[in-house]
């Protein structure tokens, strides 16, 4: 490899560092100080790694420039070093007086290796011995040199220890490990970039192969607070990485085999092995995957893999759940004695509205939780508890930036539980309930062995618990459904009986009504002599009106009668209107009355029963062409709106008055002879209230227009089926 390619590759470190500096400004993050001082490190980190440069310039750079190179980047991993114990003061928010001694200190030794640096000078001090030991100024210098920089990470190092010590665990405290973690790898790295050899800078590199993830662990710290468990991202990564190498590795053996017999082969069937061994590679890499994916979760994520496994046996369970209170409690019990916890509440959520969080409490051990609570939309605790999976502390609302702009009056609230953890439990996609735990037992902090245990139960329980609620209303709607039915059977009999009364009823007294008339009649007959002709008349025309009335009334009851049956299919409304027409056609025609009726589309089918439909608008239709003048139209037009399906009838009839239009639908008509309409006007008739019964017991409705001597429209409506 060439001095130009490897200059080139070289190059990728010093861009890197531009890089992050470029992904920490264009996030969200917005720390202020600690993202300026952050920054300022890693443009000295560009510095110091693009220093490594020089020795890849050849001839292209002149001594001068090399060596002034090299002083900058050992001076820029100083100040490297120095500009990391700042960001962490600032990152930990600790006070200037703790820190000041540290960064005095640094800086004084940054300051006195420079003024001891012979090779900036050109001065030597003397030999002189320190317990016997001969020292000369390069040794002087190398060790002031390596702790200018080692006393600003150990410090920093020593005061997030400190700082994390007194943490529980929380989201913050994850912040803190990833920022030990940065500092450990950092430490690492410079002692390996402190190996100065003349013309060579292999230690520089190795030591630049730490620095930079180093800063990139950082830089994720400060830009996100969010942070995963540092175990269980470790844990990840080496399942990743091992389960990458391994199949990998198997797979260029595979094809490494492959080739090496094909060469052994004659060429004619190189074609027709490479597609076999091609079917052949594809099964063997996909039996790999599946194989190495299950070694390297059950070796580095064995708390997933038995999550798995109890994700199976829940399913099984499902078979047999158990009231959803029972469980719940259940539940909260197994909790309380596994982590020592004093109290433990579990909430249900619902959606309020406006999209806001609305916690029903459900179960509880301990104190009784509060009332139902509401919490905004935008409330960051909202955002997290529907977005967010992991584990909140109650420590982590205090302090994380995610959450200052929480209403200071659900702050308040939560601060007035005085619960430590709060831990969502999810079904798929969906929040399904939120577990409220207090302080454990003896002040004892929540450990990760808590953490692991409360994601592995809110897993398994959290689909149980959904599935016994839903379960559980599904039992309330059934028990409801069979109480409704057998109210409507009971219903049902009671009408039938009813019906079945009324029809003995009219049985029995349609005859003795009719009886008196035929004594009236023999004795007007016996009587006749005794009467004027106009008197017998006029006597004989009043007792057959009242026959007519009765026989009327008869023949109504009779056909209510059997009006309480309906046999319930999807019809036309179209159709039963042409049936209505073809049974009047002759009336119509011997009234000379012209019916027109011509839709431009079918109508959509609607529920309902076909003969009874049909009733209905031949009543309406008969009434229409009865109180038509001669040689009059009717006018037949349907169609659909959003949600009906409509047939309109219109007349050039008589139209009836206002006052009579208004009383149309009211009650039963007048029982009387047709010619006893003195005012002219047409009477209500039986067929209309017939009509209106029917419609109404499809779910429609009937209007009437009319405008007295124009005639009159009548209107069907249906409901269209979703």
């Amino acid at each position: 490899m060439t001095l130009t390619q490897q200059f080139l590759i070289v190059t990728i470190f010093p861009l890197s560092f531009l890089g992050m500096i470029i992904y920490l400004w264009r996030s969200e993050a917005r720390r202020g100080v600690t993202l300026r001082l952050w920054s300022l490190t890693l443009i000295l980190g560009s510095v110091w790694a693009s220093s490594i440069l020089r020795v890849y310039g050849g001839l292209s750079f002149s001594s001068w420039l090399i060596f002034g190179w090299g002083v900058v980047g050992r001076y820029a991993l100083s100040l490297m070093a120095l500009s990391v114990l700042l960001a962490t003061l600032q990152f930990l928010s600790i006070s200037r007086e703790r820190g000041a001694v540290a960064v005095g200190i640094s800086a004084v030794l940054i300051t006195i290796s420079l003024g001891l640096d012979s090779s900036l000078w050109g001065t030597y001090l003397p030999l002189f011995r320190v317990a016997g030991t001969a020292v000369r100024q390069f040794d002087l210098w190398a060790g002031i040199w390596v702790a200018s920089w080692l006393v600003s990470v150990l410090s920093a190092w020593l005061l997030t220890r400190q700082v994390r010590s007194r943490l529980p665990l929380s989201l913050y405290f994850n912040q803190m490990n990833y920022w030990s973690l940065m500092l450990t790898l950092f430490a690492i790295g410079g002692m390996l970039a402190s190996v100065q050899q003349p013309g060579r800078v292999t230690w520089q590199e190795a030591g630049l192969l730490l620095i930079l993830p180093a800063a990139f662990v950082g830089t994720v710290s400060i830009r996100s607070s969010q942070l995963p468990d540092l175990q269980l991202a470790v844990r990840l990564l080496l399942r990743r990485l091992s389960g990458t190498l391994i199949i990998f590795g198997l797979s260029w053996l595979a094809l490494w085999v492959i080739t090496e017999q094909l060469d052994a082969l004659p060429v004619a069937a190189h074609n027709l092995l490479l597609v076999a061994a091609a079917a052949l590679f594809a099964g063997f890499f996909t039996l790999i995957y599946r194989l190495v994916n299950q070694a390297t979760s059950r070796l580095f994520l064995p708390s997933a893999w038995q999550v798995a496994i109890a994700r199976t046996t829940y399913r099984n369970l499902l078979a047999a759940l158990p009231d959803p209170e029972q469980l719940a409690n259940a539940f909260l019990q197994v909790l309380q004695a596994d982590l020592g916890v004093k109290e433990i509440w579990l909430f249900v959520p619902e959606d309020g509205e406006d999209e806001a969080l609305v916690l029903r409490p459900f179960a509880s051990k301990g104190n009784t939780p509060p009332q139902t609570v509401q919490f905004a939309a935008d409330s960051p605790f909202t955002l997290y508890m529907r977005e967010q999976r992991s584990l909140l502390m109650q420590h982590d609302i205090d302090i994380l930036r995610d959450f200052r702009e929480l209403d200071s009056a659900e702050r308040e609230m939560l601060e007035a539980w005085q619960h430590v953890l709060f831990v969502p439990m999810y079904v798929g996609d969906r929040l399904a309930g939120l577990l409220a735990l207090g302080a454990k037992q003896g002040g004892l902090p929540y450990n990760q062995t808590d953490f692991s245990q409360l994601r592995t139960l809110a897993e398994q329980a959290g689909p149980l618990l959904t599935q016994a609620r839903h379960m559980a209303h599904l039992q309330q709607v059934n028990e409801q459904v069979h109480q409704d039915m057998q109210t409507l059977a009971l219903d049902k009999r009671h009408l039938q009986a009813l019906n079945q009364l009324y029809a003995r009823f009219v049985e029995q007294v349609s005859p003795e009504l009719k009886r008196p008339f035929h004594s009236i009649n023999e004795q007007i007959q016996q009587a006749r002599g005794q009467l004027e002709e106009t008197q017998r008349e006029t006597l004989q025309q009043q007792v057959s009106e009242v026959e007519t009335t009765l026989d009327r009334f008869v023949q109504t009851a009779s056909r209510l009668r059997g009006r309480d049956q309906f046999q319930f299919e999807m019809v036309r409304l179209d159709e039963a209107a042409r049936a209505a027409q073809r049974h009047l056609r002759n009336m119509a025609e011997a009234r000379q009355v012209h019916i027109e009726f011509d839709p431009v589309a079918k109508t959509p089918p609607v529920l309902g029963d076909h003969s009874q439909l049909i009733e209905a608008v031949q009543h309406i239709l008969h009434n229409a062409i009865k109180f038509n003048k001669i040689g009059g139209v009717i006018n037949i037009t349907c169609g659909t709106t959003s949600s009906e399906v409509y047939l309109r009838i219109l007349d050039t009839g008589v139209g009836m008055p206002p006052e009579r239009l208004e009383n149309l639908w009211t009650g039963f008509p007048a029982l009387r002879p047709d010619n006893s309409n003195s005012n002219g006007t047409r009477p209500a008739r039986l067929g209309l209230t017939l009509a209106r019964f029917i419609i109404d017991a499809h779910g429609g409705r009937i209007e009437a227009e009319s405008k007295y001597g124009s005639g009159s429209a009548f209107s069907i409506y249906l409901p269209l089926q979703d």
